[in-house]
């Protein structure tokens, strides 16, 4: 089975999408479809004879990527997503996923009409997949949007829950900078970004809805003492991140600032 990364594709291909912005392109994405396509709309079991499937349409779909090189349209990788999946013998895959583009393109023109952004679609796309690879409830995502989500006035929306992640993560590295500790390595940081996406740990609630610019220069009040936001929230974030000894120093630290 293929790994994760393209032996064929550069590297640096990049891909235009419909907005025009171009965006590094990923093997994944594309395997990812295929699944959707075979899983949710075929029926058919979620085990490894269906992934080796993608793979092996992926594989013939980046073949053909090849090519082209330099820039690449996304419709013109999904024209080749269709060519692959009626060559590997799965019409019946074929022609549901030439209805779920169709599908997309009546979402796409009805989000125009009432100003949303492809951008904006594909956000709330791509954190729909990652609610449902984790199992994350309606009210789940109600409540992050309620009580957690911040307005984005850049992108003219509520920022979704991976860029909330974000949001705390840099305002983390940035206290870490500004009080002369060591910021967190790729790899650590990795790691935790991961950890709160995929709910395995959790940031507290002040510092998921208060994280950020605005929240820089306030200072919170609790019944025993006074302290920066940034020193509330890194105490009582990860409580259960024992793997990750920075923060449980930044924490203590953070105490006596």
């Amino acid at each position: 089975m293929s790994t994760g990364i393209s032996t064929v594709v550069p590297a640096a291909l990049q891909v235009r999408k419909r907005s025009g912005n171009l965006v590094t392109y990923q093997r994944s994405k594309i395997t990812q479809v295929v699944m959707l396509c075979l899983v949710n709309d075929c029926g058919r079991a979620l085990d490894d004879d269906t992934r080796a499937l993608a793979a092996k349409v992926t594989d013939r779909v980046e073949r053909l990527i090849a090519s082209i090189g330099g820039t690449i349209a996304v419709e013109a990788i999904q024209n080749f997503v269709e060519e692959a999946l009626f060559a590997v013998g799965e019409a019946d895959a074929g022609r549901k996923y030439v209805l779920f583009r169709d599908e997309r393109r009546k979402i796409r023109e009805a989000s125009a009409l009432a100003g949303v952004t492809d951008e904006a679609v594909e956000a709330i796309r791509e954190e729909t997949r990652l609610c449902e690879t984790r199992g994350t409830t309606d009210l789940q995502r109600f409540q992050h949007y309620d009580k957690y989500a911040r307005f984005n006035d850049d992108f003219k929306r509520r920022e979704t829950y991976p860029e909330s992640t974000d949001r705390v993560m840099g305002f983390i590295q940035y206290h870490l900078r500004k009080h002369g500790m060591p910021t967190l390595e790729a790899g650590d940081y990795q790691m935790l970004r991961d950890s709160i996406i995929n709910e395995e740990a959790t940031p507290s609630m002040r510092l998921m809805q208060m994280a950020g610019p605005a929240a820089v220069s306030r200072v919170r009040v609790n019944s025993s003492s006074s302290y920066r936001v940034f020193s509330a929230g890194v105490v009582t974030a990860y409580p259960t991140c024992s793997w990750c000894p920075t923060l449980l120093r930044v924490g203590v630290t953070a105490l006596s600032i």
